[in-house]
């Protein structure tokens, strides 16, 4: 990213909120549950830390483009729920380049 600036991402699983294990379900469908899903910024850093029962290709980058688009102000904060709710892809943002992105850890 342009200015040495970097985003990290901390992706983690299969705990729910409240620390309770969760049991992983391999039915081949393409749902899965986010339980935690944040923003923080450490100096020039911005970090977004993301939970859940599995992740699918892409999935991580899909959020985050779709949160930049929040975070330029063309996209309403309330419309992120909708999007996720509607289960449609093609409603959410383009996904974020992997470039500025890197994966810090995976609890099992």
């Amino acid at each position: 990213m342009a200015g040495g600036r970097s985003r990290r991402l901390f992706i983690t699983e299969p705990r729910n909120h409240e620390g309770h294990e969760v049991t992983r379900r391999d039915s081949g469908d393409n749902v899965r549950e986010i339980f935690v899903s944040s923003w923080a910024r450490e100096a020039d850093e911005f970090i977004y830390t993301v939970r859940g029962s599995g992740f699918l290709h892409h999935m991580v980058r899909n959020l985050v483009g779709t949160f930049l688009l929040v975070g330029k102000g063309t996209l309403a904060v309330a419309a992120v729920r909708k999007i996720l709710e509607a289960r449609d892809r093609s409603a959410a943002g383009a996904t974020a380049p992997a470039a500025g992105l890197y994966l810090v850890s995976v609890e099992y």
